[in-house]
This record gives C-alpha cells, structure tokens and sequence, in this order.
C-alpha cells in the first residue's frame, strides 16, 4: 500500500490477498467462507476463520495508521465488506512497477503513482 508515494508495509500475503479480495468487491459482502476457500484452496485448518478475523483486524489498523480516508471494513454478515470510493481503486496499476518486488517486505509493487490507489488496489490517500 502506498500513501503519497511512500510504502506502507501490509504484512503477509494472507493479508494482501483478503484485502484484493474486498477489493475486487467493492462496497459488496465477501463471505467468511468464500474467503476462507479461496485462501487455502478448499482445504482450511481449523484455525482459518480465527485467521481471517486477524487478517481483517490488522487491515483495519494498517489502513487507519496510514490515514486513508473514506476507505474502512465492516463486519457484515456473512463476511466483510470493504467500503471505499471505487474511483480510488486501481486494478490495472502502473506497468512500469508491475512484477517488482518490495525490497523490505518482498510485497509486490505495482504502484500506481498518480491515482490513489496501488495496483494491487489498496488505498492511499490522494
């Protein structure tokens, strides 16, 4: 996640892919279960949607630490909705930073450097 042009570490990529996932979604509930399925590809510990609650938990406190405005999750049976202007999302992100990797965190790049949003389409404030 960028926030004027500086990187905000997100964490793992459990994080990174929950927050696609409400991403690709905006505004629009994501099922507990369909997170779940899609993260460990139809074969979850038992331990997965105590996961999921802390991916979300850690989401929240990355984005309100990076002051992005206008952008939070909800808890909203039966899943998480991510509620954010669409007009901040960019999923087809900057080609020139595509594929690179983060040198701290080893997370992708992909920033988009003139919208408010990474590729990856996380929020950034504008």
């Amino acid at each position: 996640m960028f926030v004027d042009d500086r990187a905000v570490p997100l964490g793992g990529a459990g994080i990174r892919s929950v927050l696609a996932m409400l991403l690709l979604e905006p505004n629009q509930v994501v099922s507990l279960d369909r997170i779940v399925d899609v993260l460990w590809a139809h074969e979850p510990p038992a331990s997965a949607r105590t996961m999921v609650q802390g991916y979300v938990s850690r989401l929240r406190q990355r984005i309100a630490e990076a002051g992005v405005g206008g952008a939070h999750i909800l808890t909203t049976p039966p899943g998480y909705r991510m509620v954010v202007d669409e007009s901040m999302i960019d999923v087809t992100g900057d080609r020139r930073h595509a594929g690179r990797n983060c040198s701290t965190r080893r997370t992708p790049c992909g920033v988009a450097r003139h919208s408010p949003t990474s590729a990856a389409g996380c929020p950034r404030r504008s």
